[in-house]
């Protein structure tokens, strides 16, 4: 869903559901200065902020995904509650 503030990275809508899955993903990369659990807190403040979770008649369960690029695998997964 797209709003005044941008979209989220990844949705899915299941057709015979109320739930909607919300995903914000955030790359590490060696060059970069942040940990791991600094770019989550930035995922799920980016979701909470800009109101990614906040769709008009869904049910709504939104995750923060951090990329490490050094394991080549997603190093952290949270859900925003």
């Amino acid at each position: 869903m797209h709003n005044a503030f941008g979209r989220c990275d990844l949705r899915f809508d299941f057709k015979d559901s109320d739930y909607t899955f919300i995903f914000e993903f955030k790359y590490t990369h060696a060059s970069y200065n942040k940990s791991d659990e600094s770019l989550m807190v930035e995922a799920l403040n980016q979701i909470r902020d800009r109101n990614y979770h906040k769709i008009m008649n869904r049910k709504v369960r939104a995750f923060g995904c951090v990329y490490n690029d050094k394991l080549r695998q997603i190093s952290l997964l949270k859900e925003l509650v």
